[in-house]
Formats: C-alpha cells, sequence, structure tokens
C-alpha cells in the first residue's frame, strides 16, 4: 500500500474535517486548498491570498504559528504550507505510512486556523533537554539558556551565526541571515528580490523581511509549531529537528554570502547589472556565481531539501 493512495488522503483529510470536491481541491470549514505532491518528498497545501496595499508578504507571514508561508508562483502571491514526508511514492511500513498519513491530518487541520494564527493551548513544544539530546547528537555545540531556548553556533570561513530554538508560544528555530542600515535604494531592491524568490523555491524554510525606517534584516525560520508531538512516533519529529538545521545551515553557507555579495559598495554596478537581468521575469540566477563565488545557484528548486532519513525508506520485500 503507498501512501499516496486515495484511501489514506481520505482519511487524514476525515481527520482534519476537509472534503475532496472533484476538481481535487480539499475544502474545510472556509478556504479551498490544492495539494501538490513534489518528487523530493515534500507536499504543498496551497491557495490564493492577498495582503494590503504595501504590505511586504515576507513581514506578514512572520507573525504565522506553523510551517506556513507567503510565497509568489507564476506572478501570483499564494499561501502554502510545506511538509517533508517521503522521497518516493514506492510502498511504506505499515506503521510508518500509519504514523504519516495522522500528521498529514494533524497539518491539515490546521489549514483553516491560520488566517487567526491561533494553536491548540494544549500543543507543547518537545521538552528542551530532550532537544538539547537530539541536536548535540553529530558533535553539535548547543547551550540552553535561561528561557529554556536552545543556541547552536554556525561556522563557515570568516563567519559565525547563531541558531535559535526559540520554545516560546511554539517551536521556531531561527538563523540571521544579514542586516544593514542605510543601504543604497537599489541594493535594498535587489536584496528583497534574492529574498522573495529564495523564499519561493525553499521548501523547508521561510525568509522573512523586517524594515524599521533606514534599517533591515533577512532571517531564515522554520516553524514547527503545532506539529503533532503525541501519536507519532518520536524519531520523525527529531528527524524534522534535524532537517530543519541542516536547511538553515545551507542558507548561511548560500543565500548570506549572496547577500554579502549584494551588499557590498564595492559590488554597486554588479548589483545594477543583476537588477537588470532579472527585469521580464528571468530566471534567478545566484549573485555569487555571477560574481565569480563559489556559492550553489537558487535556481535548484529544492536546494534547501535534505535528503530523506533513513527510517523512512520504504521497507524491503523479504
Amino acid at each position: 500500500m503507498t501512501l499516496w493512495n486515495k484511501d489514506r488522503l481520505a482519511r487524514a483529510g476525515k481527520l482534519a474535517g476537509m472534503k475532496q470536491k472533484r476538481d481535487g481541491h480539499w475544502v474545510g470549514k472556509g478556504h479551498r486548498w490544492e495539494l501538490r505532491r513534489h518528487l523530493s518528498g515534500f507536499v504543498s497545501f496551497c491557495r490564493p491570498f492577498s495582503v494590503a496595499d504595501g504590505e511586504e508578504p515576507l513581514t506578514v507571514h512572520d507573525a504565522w504559528a506553523g510551517p506556513f508561508k507567503l510565497a509568489h508562483r507564476q506572478g501570483k502571491l499564494e499561501q502554502r504550507c510545506d511538509l517533508f514526508i517521503s522521497p518516493s511514492f514506492d510502498d511504506f511500513d505499515e506503521e510508518v505510512a500509519g504514523q504519516l498519513e495522522l500528521l498529514l491530518g494533524q497539518v491539515m487541520k490546521r489549514l483553516d486556523s491560520i488566517d487567526q494564527n491561533s494553536l491548540d493551548p494544549d500543543w507543547q513544544a518537545p521538552d528542551s533537554q530532550k532537544l538539547l539530546a537530539w541536536l548535540s547528537q553529530g558533535g553539535n555545540q548547543v547551550t540552553l539558556d535561561e528561557q529554556q531556548n536552545l543556541r547552536m553556533t554556525l561556522k563557515r570561513s570568516g563567519a559565525t551565526a547563531r541558531i535559535r530554538l526559540i520554545r516560546q508560544d511554539g517551536l521556531r528555530i531561527v538563523l540571521p541571515l544579514g542586516q544593514w542600515e542605510g543601504i543604497d535604494p537599489s541594493v535594498q531592491r535587489a536584496i528583497l528580490l534574492l529574498a522573495r524568490r529564495a523564499n519561493a523555491v525553499n521548501r523547508l524554510a521561510r525568509i522573512v523581511w523586517r524594515s524599521d525606517e533606514d534599517r533591515h534584516c533577512v532571517e531564515a525560520q522554520v516553524d514547527l509549531s503545532g506539529l503533532a508531538t503525541d501519536g507519532i512516533d518520536e524519531k520523525f519529529f527529531k528527524e524534522m529537528i534535524h532537517m530543519s538545521v541542516a536547511a538553515l545551515e545551507l542558507a548561511f553557507r548560500q543565500l548570506a554570502l549572496e547577500f554579502l555579495v549584494l551588499a557590498d559598495p564595492v559590488n554597486r554596478s554588479f548589483v545594477d547589472q543583476w537588477l537588470a537581468h532579472q527585469q521580464g521575469g528571468a530566471d534567478l540566477i545566484a549573485p555569487v556565481l555571477l560574481a565569480g563565488g563559489a556559492s550553489g545557484s537558487t535556481n535548484n528548486r529544492d536546494r534547501l531539501a535534505p535528503a530523506c532519513p533513513p527510517w523512512m525508506k520504504r521497507s524491503e520485500s523479504k
């Protein structure tokens, strides 16, 4: 039996109080959601969305709890919920398939409540000591602060950054990617454009933009608030934590470098050339590549999608 047959989807939808219409959309109490399945192992629930004039979508979704984001697709803004299930649609171990079916139902149940940004008052993030033990595997340096939030340091040549796991009012994993003050408007436009494009192609992290007069900052987030921690094998949530950290580490090593290239005054003429290339809906070309650097291209749609955890692979026939 495969995870993606109609019966499993129907059971997950029933758990969430949602039904699938003839056109394939899923409908709950209010909105119609389109379900997209990706060969990388992600599923996406999407619906059209609009923001007020002058509002930046990358700022709006900063307030949302759970794996939700705003992203542009084919020139239109949509609200999207991305969840990693499996990299293939082959046969699963029945127990694992049942666990993933339950998780999918829990996420679908959250779809109609996102407008109110509400969480189940009984939901709790995993224990801080448990998170500490998970993240410490593999030699990571992890510390626990007085508020029971966790911090982990990332390093690359010439730079360090700190990932924070915030447990207050949910569970959010955050990594700063850059901050600037008094930058040229063209540079600001280029950084924001790159942030929007990167946010649209990422399947796990969402990119957040914040502005306060002439000060701006960008960060990558993975928000796991509201995902089921009871009734689903603990190893799934553990792997989600590890995948989230891996996704943010890739953003630190690639996307943050691209922001550095755009913000460097030495590259101002390059910024103008890069902006000109983006006009007319041209595909995104990684700034670091154009500038002669070594970063990977943001044109890879799943560049922040880690590999499947070994335990999730299909069972072998005996």
